[in-house]
Order: C-alpha cells, then sequence, then structure tokens
C-alpha cells in the first residue's frame, strides 16, 4: 500500500498545484515538455513511484505520462469553472439545477442518461478528479 500511496500523493500534489495557479494546466504539454525545474523533478518522482510498484522499464514512461496528462487534463477546465462561476454568480451545482428544464425534453429520449442523472450525483471537477485517479491506481494494482 505505501508504493501506491506515493502515486496517489504525487497525483494530488499536482492537482493542487493546478488549484492554486489555474493559468498553468493549459501551458503544460504532454508531447513537448518544457523546461520546468520543478515540473521535471515532479515527473521523476512519478516516474520513480511507478518504478517502485514493479512496472517494466518500458512501461513506467508511458504510464507515468498518462497519468500526468490525466491530472493536468481535468485541470484545464479549473480556470474555465471559476470564470463560469464569476459570470453567472451560481456554481456548479446550482448552475445545473437552473438548466433542469431546458434540458428535460432531450434527457427524456435518453434512458440511461436520465437514469444516472437522476441519481443527483456531485459533478465537480475535485469529484470527478478523485473517480478518475481511483480508476486510474485500481488499474495499476490490477496490472501488477
Amino acid at each position: 500500500q505505501p508504493r501506491e500511496r506515493a502515486v496517489e500523493t504525487l497525483a494530488k500534489l499536482q492537482w493542487e498545484g493546478y488549484r492554486r495557479h489555474r493559468w498553468l494546466a493549459p501551458m503544460i504539454s504532454m508531447t513537448r515538455p518544457q523546461q520546468l525545474p520543478h515540473g521535471v523533478q515532479h515527473t521523476e518522482a512519478v516516474l520513480l513511484a511507478l518504478s517502485s510498484l514493479g512496472l517494466a522499464d518500458a512501461d513506467v514512461l508511458r504510464v507515468g505520462v498518462a497519468l500526468l496528462g490525466y491530472v493536468r487534463g481535468m485541470a484545464v477546465g479549473l480556470e474555465s469553472e471559476r470564470e463560469a462561476e464569476r459570470d453567472t454568480g451560481m456554481d456548479q451545482t446550482e448552475w445545473m439545477e437552473s438548466q433542469n428544464e431546458a434540458f428535460a425534453p432531450l434527457i427524456a429520449k435518453l434512458p440511461t442518461l436520465r437514469r444516472v442523472s437522476a441519481l443527483d450525483q456531485e459533478l465537480s471537477l475535485d469529484v470527478l478528479f478523485e473517480t478518475g485517479l481511483k480508476l486510474f491506481l485500481d488499474g495499476l494494482e490490477r496490472d501488477r
């Protein structure tokens, strides 16, 4: 468990960094890395943590970049969410509630979406990040 915790902790540190600097995620490239000293050190820590899980060296870089990319991809929405909240005066939950009437005719035609959206689950970026991270970590555990 401590080894898996290292990967989880590093992903959460990256997420918190993007939450503090919401402008950063859209500026980071996953395929054309920039020479950012802290970013490269973070990448090294992620790769080391993945290596300690026993992943083959051929998989460490791809899985590491996929994990870093997952966190970055989720974080890209942080700034636009803050702008939308500022522009509308509503948080994500309030906005969704305000859209129920407009979406009702469309959702009525889509049985799966109608069924799962009736569960009234929180869909904040933080919750979605945690959900995806859990799936990613579960996948790492199964592949070992």
